[in-house]
């Protein structure tokens, strides 16, 4: 084989290279998913990876946010934000937990909840109501 050959198929390998590790990697095994207007749960075996929902929610309002997370295995992590403030509410949870808190509204931005998986099994119940 030529020099000018070989140059085809490393050039391919290189441009998949390039293409995969600008894909943000998700893994969702037997996850089962209900997201509806202030509430979000789900169930799986494994979930690594993150999503996101919108609140609509203003500088002057209070966020009352009520989880429920079992964690089997891995991490799971909820993150409140803000796009012009940033995180204005997190948490990290290895084990099973459960709580409700008050999040008070921090810019005119839209605010995201996330949801974040790490190797984590088990299943989250999320709602939320905006005052």
């Amino acid at each position: 084989m030529n020099s000018k050959g070989i140059w085809v198929p490393v050039s391919l390998v290189l441009i998949a290279i390039v293409v995969i590790g600008c894909v943000q990697s998700s893994l969702e095994i037997g996850m089962v998913e209900t997201h509806l207007p202030g509430h979000w749960e789900a169930s799986y075996t494994t979930f690594t990876g993150a999503k996101v929902g919108k609140i609509r929610a203003g500088a002057n309002d209070t966020i009352i946010l009520d989880y429920s997370v079992e964690v089997d295995k891995g991490n799971l992590s909820i993150e409140i934000r803000d796009e012009q403030t940033g995180v204005l509410w997190d948490t990290v949870l290895d084990r099973d937990a459960g709580d409700c808190v008050k999040v008070a509204g921090d810019g005119d931005g839209p605010v995201t909840i996330t949801i974040e998986g790490d190797g984590a099994g088990g299943s989250f119940n999320v709602s939320w109501e905006v005052q």
